[in-house]
């Protein structure tokens, strides 16, 4: 998580446990998440999918079903087939047998026959609007057993047969419409075992009616579904089906259709029963886009609970596009001066290419120290003592935080112990910047080249100073030891006039040398409130790091060999 980065790492004038406790909780819930991603992971992979029910309104006609009949120790003889039109009347097909029937194949007991128009005819309903003139509303089958014994020893109960009905698209008498997804041979097997299997019984008339179903199962290793894009799908058409029985009447009255009953043992009837396709669709339950916002959502209210206990994270605004070229910058120059560095080695030891390991843990300590240097922040590189010590961007920043809050708590004491004493300096209060009635704020400025090192020396000077009673360090100019030059026409000797003159050039040297002191004061307090307010921003608030790796990067220069002192060559 991106704040456990921020989390471990200590801040300015932060106490050591807090630092502790709050790098604990960002690591606990970094594994909390972390452990949430790996169950998100696992419900994927083990996903079993949904169905969604749905219906598709029929406006057309539509395919007649096949028809498949089977008996038991005995062949089928199929008297008359007989079809009921659009307009309710009926007709007799010709040539039945030979055109619409065909025998199974195999030396089973069982003997099955398929009854198939081949879009010859088409089923319709009266709600439907576009109908063909193919369009029929019933087919009725006479059938008759060829042996009716070897079918009672076959079962105790009245000898009859089973009808099974098919699509045409899935049809397993019909090659290549079942394919070899699991689910196709999933709904094959079931169809075969009798899901929706009917009955025609001896000297009974079945009326079956059908319900076409459309089974949308996802296309194996899909990988739009997975992510939870638009899935592929397989349509398995079936029919389902139930029916209702009648017994014949023993003398059927003479008039057509009816047919002398000697010559059938059943009639059944197959019709569509409805105008809507029910339809079954697989709906995967875990994508990886459904998994990515619960992620989403674990790791905001993870986020949350972190701000609420320990407050905001820096804002970090540059991303990976920023941070890869100085990145691979870097990188090429340390390798770089790795190079200029082992050059430089070698012609400094006079051509001895051989090196002890003392003097690679000395290479290697070097470098590490100088990349050290270059991680601390652009702003308060000034303020670092020159020493052999290796400073971290850290341990700086302390230093110049606690001088801060030592000067604001000096110049509390002092605000209190004289409110207003320093909001005016005239000549007659020069002696609070004197050094000799002031010997922590005694400076040796001729050793110094700029304020700043005056400033460190005077603050370690008042910090060792146990009896001081203020915080503010003013930079006194050293004054001269010559008087001022006078103008030619001036009378030293020993007139009153030239000496008023000389006290009056004397009294305005020192209000410009004290408004001088306060400007350089003030201007001092101002520097160092904006270096409070620039590491405040940089511990608190916003991320600068890439900022100080633009800097190094564009400051980092690298010396050759023909820059080397030519003892050095």
């Amino acid at each position: 998580m991106h704040f456990v980065g921020e989390a471990c790492y200590r801040r300015p004038l932060e106490p050591k446990a807090l630092t502790y406790s709050r790098g604990g909780t960002a690591v606990t819930m970094g594994l909390l998440f972390l452990a949430f991603c790996g169950y998100l992971i696992n419900l994927i992979h083990k996903d079993t999918p949904l169905i969604q029910l749905s219906q598709e309104t029929m406006e057309t006609d539509v395919e007649t079903p096949d028809i498949e009949i089977c008996s038991q120790n005995s062949t089928l003889s199929f008297v008359r087939c007989d079809v009921m039109n659009f307009a309710w009347d009926t007709s007799s097909i010709p040539n039945c047998y030979e055109d619409y029937i065909r025998l199974g194949e195999g030396d089973s007991v069982s003997k099955c026959y398929l009854f198939e128009t081949k879009n010859r005819y088409r089923m319709a309903l009266s709600s439907m609007t576009n109908v063909s003139d193919k369009a029929v509303r019933r087919f009725d089958i006479y059938w008759r057993a060829d042996s009716l014994q070897n079918i009672s020893y076959a079962t105790i109960s009245v000898p009859a047969v089973t009808v099974q009905l098919y699509h045409p698209s899935f049809n397993s008498w019909n090659y290549g419409s079942v394919g070899n997804t699991p689910m196709e041979q999933k709904i094959n097997q079931n169809i075969a075992l009798g899901t929706s299997r009917s009955t025609s019984f001896l000297n009974f008339t079945s009326n079956i009616f059908y319900r076409p179903q459309k089974y949308r199962a996802i296309r194996p290793a899909d990988a739009g579904t997975v992510l939870g894009l638009k899935s592929q799908f397989i349509d398995i058409m079936t029919l389902t089906n139930y029916q209702h029985n009648w017994p014949l009447q023993s003398n059927p009255p003479p008039p057509p259709p009816a047919l002398d009953k000697g010559l059938y043992h059943g009639i059944f009837s197959v019709q569509l029963a409805q105008g809507t396709i029910d339809v079954k669709t697989e709906v995967r339950q875990h994508t990886v886009l459904a998994s990515i916002a619960l992620a989403g959502g674990c790791y905001g209210v993870l986020t949350t609970i972190y701000i609420l206990l320990f407050g905001m994270t820096r804002l970090t605004p540059w991303g990976l596009v920023h941070h890869i070229p100085v990145f691979i910058s870097k990188h090429s120059h340390h390798n770089k001066s790795g190079q200029q560095e082992s050059m430089f080695n070698y012609n400094f030891n006079h051509g001895n290419r051989t090196r002890t390991d003392e003097e690679n843990g000395n290479g290697a300590t070097k470098k590490k120290k100088n990349f050290s240097d270059k991680l601390v922040p652009w702003f308060f590189r000034s303020r670092l003592k020159k020493s052999d010590e290796s400073i971290t961007s850290a341990d700086a920043k302390e230093v110049i935080m606690t001088k801060m809050i030592v000067r604001s708590k000096m110049q509390e004491q002092e605000q209190v112990q004289g409110e207003g004493k320093l909001s005016r300096v005239d000549s007659t209060e020069l002696h609070l910047l004197d050094s000799t009635r002031r010997p922590e704020l005694a400076v040796n400025t001729s050793s110094y080249t700029n304020i700043d090192d005056i400033y460190d020396k005077a603050l370690n000077n008042l910090s060792s100073h146990q009896s001081g009673d203020r915080a503010e360090i003013y930079y006194q100019p050293p004054l001269s030891s010559f008087p001022p030059a006078l103008p030619p026409h001036a009378n030293i000797a020993g007139s009153s006039r030239g000496d008023d003159t000389v006290a009056a050039s004397n009294d305005a040297l020192r209000r410009e040398q004290v408004k001088t002191s306060l400007l350089e004061a003030r201007t001092t307090e101002l520097s160092n409130r904006v270096e409070e307010l620039e590491i405040i921003l940089s511990e608190y608030f916003i991320n600068t790091t890439y900022l100080d790796q633009l800097r190094v990067r564009r400051n980092a220069t690298i010396a050759s060999p023909s820059d080397l002192p030519e003892t050095l060559r």
